[in-house]
């Protein structure tokens, strides 16, 4: 049967082919419009149920689907990124000023007090009765009678001294400008009160006292002035102190002699005071020996015109200090080591052995000359026409130990430097 309707089929599609190629007729008629659809709820079955109507007629409903399964939960999405910070806000305006409070009230005027001689009823002691207004407030009374007392200077401090009773000690004090000061701790230097200097544990007052190697000593008398007596000695006729210093085994004057003689065997450079006192005196070959014989000796041993206890350096002996001082009796490059730091019109020296010399100059039978660019120094040592000097002057290194010119003679004056008299063995 069914290969018998598969036959049929197959020639009616052949019949149907061969009409529509063989024959053409007229257009069909066209068809009416289909009707309008709508869709409206459904007015007898589920509240959500739509009916649909075509052109009027019920066509079909359509109905709302069973509800779904729930869907499992999705995974947490990953935090987002931090915000960024917000701009500063704006400052806030300032407040108002407060308003000034009020001035207070005056107080009221106080009572005027005044002292009147004490009544009968006051006691034995009163001096004064004292009244404010009209009312008797007190009374002043008399201390009782003190003692006398005296200050009393004992050296190191003061005393106190009342009556009978234990002396108090007090430390002197005393003005250095407008200020006070204890003279056992401290010292006025110029207006300025200054601690004393330390010496070993202690400490030294300067205008009395010295220090030595850690040990404290009091300055002596040399007249009308104090001296140190390790570094300087006093001349018993006029009681001048003079500077010494000890070279090698020699122990010289650091300063030129400055006796006056009262006489013309010596003088001031220029006639001028002032002048000794810098450069010490002037003085001629008689006046220096004081009527001893020359001396080429080591010592010279001859005191001369020198204090006691010192005496005239001979050649000999100027030699001596020169080759401690250089190494060469010469006096080759002596001069700037011997000469004072100050006081030269030019090539000042170093000093280093405290010889301090100076440019005292000299006076010919022409006059004065060379101070301040030349020194001359006398010894005790004649040689066939004349005298040795040690001569020193600003434009060499040299010292130079000659006889003086034939110019000079006798009486030309030069400075004097004395060495200390050597110390016996007996």
């Amino acid at each position: 049967m069914n290969r018998t309707k598969s036959i049929l089929v197959a020639a009616g599609v052949s019949l149907a082919m061969t009409f529509t190629l063989s024959c053409s007729g007229d257009d069909g008629k066209d068809g009416k419009d289909g009707a309008s659809c709508e869709v409206k709820p459904a007015a007898a079955t589920a509240e959500h149920d739509f009916d649909v109507l075509c052109g009027g007629t019920l066509v079909g409903t359509l109905t709302n689907g069973v509800n779904g399964i729930n869907g499992t939960k999705g995974d947490k999405g990953d935090k987002g990124d931090a915000g960024e910070d917000g701009d500063p806000g704006d400052n806030g305006t300032n407040g108002t000023n407060g308003t000034n409070g009020t001035n207070g009230t005056n107080g009221t005027d106080g009572t005027s007090c005044s002292l009147e001689a004490p009544g009968p009823e006051a006691p034995l002691n009163a001096a004064w009765e004292v009244f404010c207004g009209t009312t008797s407030e007190g009374y002043i009374l008399n201390g009782a009678a003190g003692k006398s007392c005296e200050a009393v200077d004992v050296g190191s401090h003061v005393e106190i001294r009342c009556g009978s009773d234990e002396p108090i000690e007090m430390p002197k004090v005393e003005w250095c400008g407008a200020a006070i000061f204890n003279p056992a701790t401290h010292l006025c230097d110029d207006g300025t009160v200054e601690p004393l200097p330390s010496c070993g544990d202690g400490v030294y007052n300067p205008a009395t006292q010295f220090c030595n190697e850690g040990t404290v000593g009091f300055l002596e008398s040399c007249g009308s002035i104090l001296y140190n007596p390790t570094k300087q000695f006093c001349d018993a006729r006029d009681k001048q102190a003079y500077k010494y210093v000890t070279i090698g085994d020699q122990i010289w004057m650091a300063q030129n002699l400055n006796f006056d003689t009262e006489d013309e065997g010596s003088t001031c450079y220029g006639g001028n005071s002032a002048n000794c006192v810098t450069y010490g005196r002037l003085y001629n070959w008689n006046t220096a020996m004081d009527g001893a014989e020359s001396s080429a000796d080591n010592p010279s041993g001859v005191q001369g015109i020198c204090p006691e206890g010192w005496h005239l350096p001979s050649r000999l002996e100027w030699r001596e200090l020169f080759n401690f001082v250089n190494g060469s009796g010469s006096g080759t490059g002596t001069a700037p080591f011997l000469k004072a730091t100050s006081g030269w019109s030019s090539g000042n020296g170093t000093d280093d052995f405290g010889f301090a010399a100076l440019p005292g100059g000299r006076n010919t039978d022409t006059g004065f000359d060379g101070v301040g660019n030349i020194g001359y120094w006398l010894s005790a040592t004649w040689f066939v026409s004349g005298h040795y000097i040690s001569r020193i002057n600003n434009s060499s290194d040299d010292v130079s130990t000659l006889m003086p010119d034939l110019t000079d003679d006798d009486d030309t004056m030069y400075s004097v430097r004395c060495v200390k008299d050597p110390v016996s063995d007996e």
